[in-house]
């Protein structure tokens, strides 16, 4: 499991509304709370949300201290090459031709928010090109990795304590 992603995403696409994300993931009955800097999504820079697990079921206050955010940020024209050269991806990735969406949890994240994680990635990530990082070899191509990810039944679970 991982916890960063970037997608390179066709800079014609248009993403998905907030709402639509949440639903495809994770259903709209998980709690979240959310800040984005705009409120269509594709006019925004960045969005971070959380799942409140404890709200769900209050066994996981017991278990995390802290619910992590994820981070996701998005990266148009300049700002993909900013981050590229930031990353030490410059040469790695023909980018004139898409945005970049980045995506991270915040530290102290338990298992299972790799998977709420992964199943937004999952679901921006549909039909482009979708990387993740591992710490021995930088950002790695992991398209096939997520096809074997839990299906959002089993991360709902997870969450409820089912």
């Amino acid at each position: 499991m991982y916890s960063k992603y970037i997608i390179l995403i066709d800079k014609n696409a248009t993403l998905p509304s907030r709402s639509s994300i949440v639903e495809s993931a994770w259903g709209n009955d998980v709690p979240i709370s959310f800040i984005q800097d705009n409120e269509v999504l594709n006019d925004a820079s960045y969005l971070d949300f959380k799942v409140n697990k404890w709200e769900a079921n209050s066994k996981w206050s017991e278990m995390q201290d802290d619910e992590p955010m994820i981070r996701v940020e998005i990266f148009r024209e300049e700002r993909v090459a900013d981050f590229l050269r930031d990353n030490e991806l410059w040469f790695a990735f023909d980018y004139e031709h898409y945005f970049l969406v980045a995506l991270e949890l915040d530290d102290g994240w338990h298992e299972v928010d790799q998977f709420l994680l992964a199943r937004v990635v999952k679901v921006l990530a549909e039909n482009q090109k979708v990387y993740a990082y591992d710490d021995v070899k930088g950002y790695i191509d992991c398209g096939d990795y997520l096809q074997s990810l839990p299906s959002k039944e089993a991360v709902r679970k997870s969450v409820f304590l089912d």
